[in-house]
């Protein structure tokens, strides 16, 4: 059975609690954009942070690996990671991170003490004991920017680099009748936007620590047990859409099955699709009003 979302869950107040569950229920309010947050810690004082923190995101809570991969999904932006929790499940969590969204980042509560120890766990920001709500509202928030910074960064490469597919194999005559190259278009500038916007609120290392974040995305190294990823460094293995495989020689006019357009795009010599992985290394937009 599906673990239960306690921030969402009651529909009675636990005794002593008032209306202390209707508020961790509460969404997030217009200026959050409905953010999600997920709260990882021993119940007491995950109820607690929930507490503060719903009064401007949703809030999630867990306590155990289960129910973190029960409530964990690419909505949420940030992840509290408390005190109480042991090492591994630490590591578990951030693991989990990691697979579901890149873009996510992670808080850690800890305590001078521990530090060392808590070094070995990744995360973006610490929360020192004792813990204030204010302490937990301002990394909360700084590290939401950072995630919204990283996503948009994101889907400005991805869609400037199809756009770059578009340009090699069609004139400029034939781009600017095309509906989907619009499309693209817009989304870019809507992106550019959103991340001049945001620079604005971010520090100098936040926005240098989410440049080293997009960079490591296209840059690490397959996993020795990834059995999905063969030679390639950036190229997928296969055709997204009609699933050919990519780096076999299928002889004829499909060849190796792909054909590079550069900038981290390929186009399927099968079905003709185009695909694309962002480029963090063209950091020229990513830099400007800093």
């Amino acid at each position: 059975m599906r673990p239960t979302n306690r921030s969402e869950r009651a529909n009675h107040p636990r005794p002593g609690e008032g209306n202390a569950s209707q508020t961790r229920r509460r969404s997030g309010s217009s200026g959050s954009h409905g953010a999600t947050v997920l709260v990882v810690d021993e119940d007491h004082h995950a109820d607690r942070y929930a507490m503060w923190l719903s009064k401007t995101y949703t809030v999630r809570t867990a306590s155990t690996r289960d129910e973190t991969l029960a409530v964990l999904d690419a909505s949420v932006a940030v992840v509290l990671l408390g005190y109480g929790l042991d090492g591994d499940l630490k590591r578990d969590v951030v693991a989990a991170v990691e697979e579901t969204s890149s873009a996510c980042k992670i808080a850690l509560v800890s305590t001078e003490r521990e530090a060392i120890a808590d070094a070995a766990v990744a995360h973006h920001g610490t929360i020192t004991r004792p813990v204030t709500e204010d302490a937990v509202s301002t990394t909360v928030a700084r590290l939401l920017r950072r995630a919204v910074y990283h996503d948009a960064l994101r889907t400005y490469y991805g869609v400037t680099a199809r756009m770059s597919a578009y340009e090699i194999s069609d004139g400029e005559t034939d781009r600017r009748s095309d509906p989907d190259y619009e499309r693209l278009r817009r989304r870019r500038s809507e992106a550019i936007d959103r991340i001049e916007e945001l620079q604005a609120a971010l520090s100098a290392d936040d926005k240098r620590a989410v440049l080293d974040a997009l960079t490591a995305e296209a840059t690490l190294p397959a996993r020795p047990d990834d059995s999905s990823v063969k030679t390639r460094k950036h190229r997928p293995d296969s055709c997204r859409e009609c699933g050919l495989e990519w780096g076999i020689d299928h002889g004829g006019d499909v060849g190796d099955g792909y054909l590079s357009l550069g900038a981290y795009t390929w186009k399927c010599r099968r079905c003709g699709s185009v695909q694309s992985v962002p480029n963090p290394n063209n950091r020229s937009l990513a830099r400007r009003r800093y």
